[in-house]
């Protein structure tokens, strides 16, 4: 047989991992050599061979014992290709009388270096019949061997496997009583072993200690024990020990023990009665442990389940009932007397067995607890039971409930109605923030266009799929027609509809100003109530914000016309351009301040004023009136400067007891001189600076003093300035309505005003009215919150001049 064909026969016999396993069992006891040495040494010398060894074979090739000259094959630990390996796979013995002839061993190592010439090989077999090793005789010369020999090896096999077998079992049952010890030491348990016959006892020292012993006794009687017994309990365990030892049987008892100095002890006992011949009793043993503590403990917990405000009970698995506690008397009013020991069934006539077996029984055989709410007829009762598993039954945990459940029936009921409350307070809200909303956005116009719009936007979608809004007004200037119709939705306004509303827009005098339908959504009576009722808002609202829009419309109308009327016609002044701009506030239905002038003097001079009074009522129009007549009475046939005729205004207002104050510009163009030029002479008090642009396109703020307010001082001293005009030249006079912005600082207003004039000038080549009507659209927004007011002069005849201020 081939060296590869016999290693894959020896690996498939020993592979196994059972027989790997029993023989590494043989391993386990070291103590053994001195044995097995003996063993192997009485084979040697039966065998008269040159050395015998004893091999484990596990995975590895492990020598236990050897006597005379070692192998080679013996130090590797190799298991595979080796003899002692090749008589373990074949399980029966290996005879060779010259291995260099035998082609299963030929090629082996220790027979190719002349090592083995004779080899005798006996396998060892476990008592389950496994092999676990072998025992080898070996000579380095060929020779033959007897059948003396053969037989004393495998008697000495068979003697060297039972040493290993014996020395594994005492190895296990060293073990094993270690590990009893340690279990009975970790619990606190003692035992005892009773010789019948004799009556001694042998016990341990935890058990002597239980009784109250010294640790010096260590043998005793059944007085010994039976005399610290308490004698409460003496007579039961007298019968329970008397009853086993009688039936060869088992008892289990709990009693007390009385120790030296009246300690009390609860002792919790397991025997049982071993039998002899003629299966009478011999032995007794048993083990104890200390139950003080857990009988403390049960103490505690019946003490505890009795202050419980919960009701308990214990059930056994056979629906017993085995414990109930004071509560549960209370809550199911029955004693417990009539509880304890009966069938629920029969403790509760009113349980159904199958239907408390269907409620229950998953519980204990699921593990799991559960909750349950069950109303008890004959109480009329509602009870809350919790059902907790146990090893030998389920705990059962009783609340009443019947008040949390009326309570809770009734909380229910609130919180329906609450429930309600905050819906109908919610469809108020959303009423209420719908009407702020649109009563805002309709009180921030006076459009009466855009508060149709608005009207339709608080309806459309937020309350209706679609609305329709028309609206009476009266015939004007502006509107040639009588009614307005606007429509908001998907729906064709002509077409037949459900469930509309309408709503009338009536004035504060109860005139009809239009009318509002819109399509509500289906809904209950309640709701459909509240939409009707939200409309009839809306459309009152609307009602408001339109008469206010129409009052303030014509009295915006009759201020414009007043405001008018009090500003002055201009001159018409030869070779002197003269173009002036008013536009009132959009937002104020009253006359302002502001206001320009312009009128000759009999020596061809023309005087140029703008101002503004600070205010904006009919205090303020007044008082712009008077100043504006004493500035044109004052200068009118006066040849006094600029500065002197606001001198004299600040001087009469002060004796004519004016209360206001105003910011003024007056501006004295003189003839032309001849030359082509025109000098300007100029005062403020507190105005604006004036602009002049040049012909060659430059446009350039003239400078200021500062100096007050007109009605602040009357001794104050003002100055003049001056500069001069050509032909191309255009002068600019003008209130702060044309600049003033609040998200603007008033220096990058000027700037602006600047740029603005030097786009529409364009050098000069504008028209006057071009470039008033062109800052004015640049400038002022379309509904301007301030008053404006310019004047601009050009000369008329085109004289070359230098442009220079």
């Amino acid at each position: 047989m081939p060296g590869e064909e016999i290693r894959a026969a020896i690996e498939a016999a020993l592979g196994d991992p059972s027989r790997v396993a029993a023989a590494a069992r043989l391993l386990r006891e070291t103590g053994t050599e001195t044995s097995l040495d003996r063993l192997t040494a009485l084979a040697k010398r039966l065998v008269g061979a040159s050395a015998v060894h004893v091999a484990v074979l596990t995975d590895r090739l492990v020598v236990v014992s050897r006597q005379g000259l070692p192998v080679g094959e013996l130090d590797t630990g190799e298991l595979h290709g080796t003899l002692c390996g090749l008589t373990a796979s074949l399980s029966e013995p290996l005879v060779l009388e010259d291995a260099t002839t035998d082609e299963r061993a030929a090629r082996f190592p220790v027979v190719r270096a002349g090592e083995v010439g004779a080899y005798l090989g006996i396998p060892l077999l476990s008592r389950e019949g496994v092999v676990v090793g072998s025992m080898c005789a070996i000579d380095p010369h060929p020779h033959p061997w007897t059948t003396e020999q053969r037989d004393a090896l495998a008697d000495i096999a068979g003697a060297v496997t039972a040493e290993l077998e014996l020395a594994a079992v005492s190895a296990e049952l060293r073990e094993t009583l270690a590990r009893q010890d340690l279990v009975l030491q970790a619990g606190d348990v003692g035992s005892f072993d009773m010789d019948l016959l004799t009556g001694q006892i042998t016990w341990d020292e935890r058990l002597r200690t239980m009784f109250g012993y010294d640790a010096e006794q260590s043998t005793a009687d059944l007085d010994d024990m039976t005399a610290r017994v308490h004698p409460d309990d003496l007579d039961r365990v007298q019968s329970a020990i008397t009853s086993a030892i009688r039936s060869a049987g088992s008892y289990e008892v709990e009693y007390r023990v009385v120790l030296p100095g009246d300690g009390t002890r609860w002792l919790r006992n397991r025997g049982r009665a071993l039998a002899g011949p003629g299966r009478r009793s011999v032995r007794l043993i048993g083990a104890t442990y200390d139950s003080t503590k857990l009988r403390e403990a049960d103490a505690q917990v019946a003490r505890i389940l009795e202050t419980l405000p919960t009701g308990f009970a214990s059930v056994t698995s056979d629906f017993v009932i085995g414990y109930v506690n004071g509560t549960a008397e209370k809550i199911l009013r029955t004693s417990r007397d009539r509880l304890v020991g009966r069938n629920v069934w029969e403790a509760f006539p009113s349980v159904h067995p199958e239907r408390f077996r269907q409620t229950y029984g998953p519980t204990l055989r699921s593990g799991r607890a559960v909750v349950l709410e069950e109303h008890h007829p004959p109480l009329d009762t509602w009870y809350e039971i919790r059902v907790w598993p146990m090893d030998d039954g389920f705990s059962i945990y009783v609340d009443d409930i019947t008040e949390s459940r009326r309570i809770a029936a009734e909380r229910r009921g609130a919180l329906a109605a609450r429930e309600e409350a905050i819906a109908e307070a919610e469809r108020a809200g959303h009423s209420l923030r719908m009407l702020a909303e649109a009563s805002a956005a309709m009180g921030a116009t006076l459009d009466e266009d855009l508060l149709v719009e608005l009207l339709l936007d608080a309806v459309v979608p937020g309350l209706a799929g679609w609305a329709t809004v028309r609206l009476l007004r009266p015939p004007s200037a502006e509107h040639d027609v009588v009614e307005m119709v606007r429509y908001r939705g998907e729906r064709d306004p002509d077409a037949p509809v459900t469930r509309t509303a309408t709503a009338t827009l009536l004035s504060r005098d109860h005139r009809p100003l239009g009318t509002l339908m819109a399509q509500l959504p289906d809904g209950d009576e309640v709701v459909r109530a509240d939409q009707e009722r939200l409309l009839g808002n809306l459309a009152d609202r609307a009602s408001a914000a339109i008469e206010n829009a129409r009052l303030y419309t014509t009295q915006q109308r009759m201020s414009e016309v007043l405001q008018r009327s009090m500003l002055t016609r201009l001159p018409e002044v030869r070779d002197l351009g003269i173009v002036a701009r008013y536009r009132p506030t959009a937002d104020q239905a009253q006359v302002g301040g502001d206001w320009y002038d312009a009128f000759e003097q009999p020596d061809g001079r023309t005087v140029l004023v703008i101002g503004d009074v600070v205010g904006h009522d009919r205090h303020a129009a007044a008082a712009m009136g008077q100043l504006r007549n004493l500035l044109r009475g004052l200068g009118f046939d006066s040849h006094v400067p600029a500065s002197e005729l606001l001198r004299g205004v600040d001087r009469a207002m002060h004796a004519l007891e004016v209360d206001a104050l105003a910011t003024a510009l007056v501006a004295v163009v003189e003839p032309d001189s001849g030359d082509g030029r025109r000098t300007v002479r100029w005062a403020s008090a507190g105005h604006l600076p004036p602009v002049v642009v040049r012909g060659d396109g430059t446009v350039k703020l003239l400078e200021l003093e500062d100096n007050l307010l007109l009605g602040v001082d009357p001794g104050t001293v003002r100055t003049d300035q001056e500069t001069t005009l050509c032909a191309a030249d255009t002068l600019l006079l003008y209130t702060d309505g044309l600049v003033e912005r609040r998200d603007h600082s008033m220096a990058s207003a000027l700037d602006r005003l600047v740029q603005c004039l030097a786009e529409h000038a364009d050098g000069g080549v504008r028209s006057l009215e071009e470039i008033c009507d062109g800052l004015l659209h640049e400038l002022v927004p379309a509904r301007p919150d301030d008053d404006v007011a310019l004047i601009a002069v050009r000369p008329r005849r085109p004289v070359g001049c230098p442009g220079t201020a």
